[in-house]
């Protein structure tokens, strides 16, 4: 995918891991002035995200979307939302109960807790999304393609995370949160058709993520890495499991003709135009 550099462009960031063990966050300008969050990142990075959105995107959020509610995505965005640090005009995210969420996996239910009280403590104006929904903001369309429930209760947050399309004029970005394996099969039974993208979020920051076959179907020209520096596998660094993971995706990636690789924890801020 050829990157152009002119101001009509819609430009997307991936901003860098600080302070945190991992994190995952994402600024868009589309070229009819929208701008864009999504998830923000953990606690640590609020004070450089705060920075960045004033400097890069007016002080102002349009939408902010939300994957789901693990502090490691939605810690800086709790911070900014009960601190009132940047203007937020809308939320996107979907409702988890945590009573019922409980009955899961208790581990996740304080998190819930804490996003959900601050939504409500904000007054921001919110929508919540469901599978299947497709949204116009400005000229863009964004289709929802998450898996809502699943059977099993494997890895079950990251797994009914809200999957985001983002269809622009120029080019299509599939936000895959932190999906694994269980919410790959359900994509590839409910949405398969529509899963081709040009730019790609490695899902649950690269490892233990989403099949290869999933991969394969989205097939992107660019891939967008939230991974931290001390797992990625270049030969350096101890080979952890995670790491393992990661070399077995990225090297499948490579072999779909994916020459375009950007890591959160190596690259720092990376800047997209398309």
């Amino acid at each position: 995918m050829s990157i152009k550099t002119n101001e009509k462009d819609c430009t997307l960031w991936q901003l860098p891991i600080i302070g945190s063990f991992k994190s995952m966050s994402y600024c868009i300008k589309t070229p009819d002035g929208q701008h864009f969050v999504i998830d923000g990142g953990d606690s640590p990075e609020t004070e450089y995200l705060v920075q960045f959105i004033n400097d890069n995107l007016q002080g102002r959020v349009d939408a902010w979307f939300v994957t789901h509610p693990h502090k490691s995505h939605v810690g800086a965005f709790i911070n900014i939302i009960n601190g009132k640090l940047v203007s937020v005009k809308k939320i996107i995210y979907s409702y988890l109960d945590p009573e019922i969420i409980a009955k899961r996996d208790i581990s996740c239910v304080q998190d819930i807790e804490n996003f959900n009280s601050a939504i409500k403590a904000s007054k921001i104006p919110s929508l919540r999304v469901r599978n299947g929904d497709r949204l116009k903001i400005g000229k863009n369309i964004v289709k929802i393609i998450g898996a809502e429930s699943l059977d099993s209760d494997r890895n079950y947050l990251n797994n009914i995370g809200v999957i985001y399309k983002f269809n622009f004029k120029s080019a299509s970005v599939l936000f895959l949160g932190d999906a694994g394996y269980e919410a790959g099969l359900s994509l590839l039974s409910a949405f398969k058709d529509e899963l081709k993208s040009d730019i790609l979020q490695m899902a649950h920051h690269g490892f233990y993520g989403v099949s290869h076959e999933l991969y394969s179907i989205i097939s992107p020209d660019i891939c967008l890495w939230p991974t931290r520096k001390e797992i990625w596998p270049d030969g350096k660094n101890i080979l952890t499991s995670e790491s393992n993971d990661i070399k077995s995706t990225y090297d499948h990636m490579c072999s779909l003709g994916v020459s375009e690789h950007y890591i959160s924890g190596i690259d720092g801020l990376s800047e997209i135009h398309f």
